[in-house]
């Protein structure tokens, strides 16, 4: 027997596993773009071979259509997506510009080619597919401009999720969808879950793995109808992190809060207390890019969050007579019923 050789052979095994389960892991469903080919009578057309191609990085798949003219990409990440459909004898059709957002169905309208040589090219650009053909599913989806332009209190993207149709948060209740228990709620990023699964108490509003701007391109909320695919939930917030392209792009950004222009609490003016202290500092930087063009790409953020504050809260504050054990007790019944007193101290009542 030889070790030396069997001790290779183990440790290759046990890095092919590992690589396999990290391919695995990453192939997680973000999207899906489908459509049909049809000719200009309106007959479906089988054997077309039909190219996507990521307009960020250029990343292509091919497919051929169906016996009756479909054909589907799944496991797509976010971003802008071009169809480019060909067969012999006929022009080549293109349809630019494809949205696809987190989480979502994309259905292509039909692709109609048209006879002649393949040398031609007919362009479409794609529309903004409003109306949700593809499933049954109720979303809406944050997309990175408004993530990024929208003003949002501490960087926090989630907080525009209650803007969603559906989702309720009054400020003193966690937040629901649809009225729904908030443990009933799945809330991923890049398709592993991130909430604290022991509690599951304000899985809304609070998840171990702080979500900032940096960190979040885009999120689908589904609040119904959610695809047997997502699981553990009957709705759904879907959260991707931003990705690197064939262009470099970043930016840096400092935040400064302080009290000098905040307002003082009702009660506490009242009682002549006075403004609670704030002091927060929020900065950070993000870039992304080519490492090697077309091939692999790199996003990193960093963020930090500094505070300083204080937090007006109310408390018992015991008389002299009560922190002795000497205290009073009063019934809570009309006037003419009769008071117990255990002395004649005043103190708290209980």
């Amino acid at each position: 027997m030889n070790l030396h050789r069997d001790w290779r052979v183990s440790a290759l095994m046990l890095l092919l596993l590992g690589v396999s389960g990290i391919d695995a892991l990453a192939q997680v469903p973000t999207g899906t773009i489908e459509g049909t080919v049809k000719d200009s009578q309106g007959l479906s057309v089988p054997g077309a071979a039909v190219t996507l191609a990521n307009e960020g990085t250029t990343r292509m798949q091919t497919a051929t259509t169906s016996s009756r003219g479909g054909f589907q990409f799944t496991h797509l990440n976010v971003g802008v997506y071009k169809v480019e459909v060909s067969k012999a004898g006929f022009k080549i059709s293109v349809v630019n510009s494809i949205k696809l957002d987190a989480s979502t169905e994309y259905s292509v309208p039909p692709v109609t080619l048209e006879v002649g040589a393949v040398t031609d090219t007919v362009r479409i650009e794609a529309d903004a597919n409003l109306v949700r053909t593809a499933g049954a599913e109720l979303a809406d989806t944050v997309e990175e401009k408004q993530v990024e332009e929208l003003p949002i209190l501490d960087r926090n993207p989630m907080e525009l999720m209650s803007l969603q149709a559906g989702v309720n948060n009054n400020r003193r209740t966690f937040t629901v969808i649809n009225g729904q228990r908030q443990s009933f709620s799945n809330v991923t990023l890049d398709g592993i879950n991130i909430q604290d699964n022991y509690i599951r108490s304000g899985s809304l509003d609070y998840t171990p793995n702080l979500l900032l701007m940096s960190q979040v391109g885009e999120f689908t909320t589904t609040t119904q109808n959610a695809g047997p695919q997502a699981g553990l939930g009957s709705s759904q917030v879907s959260v991707v992190t931003p990705s690197g392209t064939n262009n470099w792009h970043g930016g840096g950004f400092w935040y400064y809060r302080a009290d000098s222009l905040a307002a003082n609490d009702w009660f506490n003016d009242a009682n002549g207390i006075g403004k609670p202290n704030l002091l927060q500092n929020q900065g950070g930087g993000q870039m992304g890019g080519p490492i090697r063009k077309d091939k692999l790409f790199v996003y990193g953020a960093y963020e930090l969050l500094r505070r300083r504050r204080q937090i007006p809260t109310d408390t018992t504050v015991l008389t002299n007579e009560a922190r002795t054990g000497v205290f009073q007790w009063r019934a809570d019944c009309p006037t003419s019923c009769p008071v117990a007193q255990f002395a004649d101290a005043q103190g708290p009542v209980y």
